[in-house]
């Protein structure tokens, strides 16, 4: 008999747990496999305000990496939360591989998002220009 396969995840579901602010939201949105249809859903992730928005980045970003079509959501949701926890916590707390010169290492991943999708790269680069006006202040 062959293996039964794994069920999609379902954008209805996705919806709902997100309007709701339900925790099975992460698990349901690492079923779902379309690139482009994440790509809409991770933009209104990043900027939700709520508490449980944030606490599920950070739960999904230390899930396994490996459903297809999430590498986007992954690197959008990562290079946030880094600016976002430096804003808190300093640019060097974040540099957690020890990267010799950190600052430029991001200021080169942000300017290869710019390069690539300047509309996407808005929101990092001011969240970049606002942590480097603290560093400096």
């Amino acid at each position: 008999m062959p293996p039964t396969p794994k069920r999609r995840g379902s954008h209805l579901l996705l919806d709902e747990y997100f309007a709701s602010g339900d925790d099975r939201f992460v698990d349901e949105l690492l079923l779902v496999d379309e690139p482009l249809k994440l790509q809409g859903r991770v933009e209104r992730w990043k900027v939700d305000p709520r508490p449980w928005a944030m606490a599920m980045q950070w739960r999904y970003l230390a899930a396994p990496w490996t459903t297809p079509g999430h590498n986007v959501v992954v690197k959008r949701l990562y290079k946030a939360a880094i600016l976002h926890e430096a804003a808190k916590t300093g640019l060097e707390a974040q540099n957690r591989d020890g990267h010799p010169d950190f600052a430029n290492h991001i200021a080169g991943m942000l300017a290869f998002v710019r390069m690539v999708s300047p509309q996407q790269a808005e929101p990092l680069v001011a969240a970049w220009r606002n942590l480097r006006r603290d560093d400096a202040g």
